[in-house]
């Protein structure tokens, strides 16, 4: 699958690794695996939003859904916000500290 790839799009594809046996198959650009630990918003946070907008039940409709976030994400309260700030700059560090591997 690389090598067609690579063919097709050479060296203009970002991807992991690849077979390091077979160098041809390596991305030409490196993209590093997800990270749990670095989503910008915590993960508190969007348990809550999620109850805020499913309160009242299901939302009707797509438009209904989006209004329903907006609604619970402007009434965050701003010791929350705060909180999640604080923790992701805290995930950052230990990050740092363990070389990028994985925390907690």
């Amino acid at each position: 699958m690389l090598r067609i790839v690579n063919k097709q799009l050479p060296k203009r594809w970002i991807g992991r690794k690849g077979d390091e046996s077979k160098p041809a198959t390596q991305a030409p650009m490196f993209w590093p695996p997800y990270s749990p630990d670095l989503t910008p918003c915590d993960f508190f946070v969007w348990g809550y939003v999620k109850d805020k907008v499913y309160a009242e039940g299901t939302p009707e409709n797509l438009k209904d859904l989006r209004k329903k976030i907006r609604g619970a994400l402007r009434d965050l309260p701003q010791k929350m916000i705060d909180k999640a700030i604080d923790s992701f700059k805290n995930r950052l560090e230990q990050c740092i500290e363990a070389e990028g591997g994985h925390i907690e």
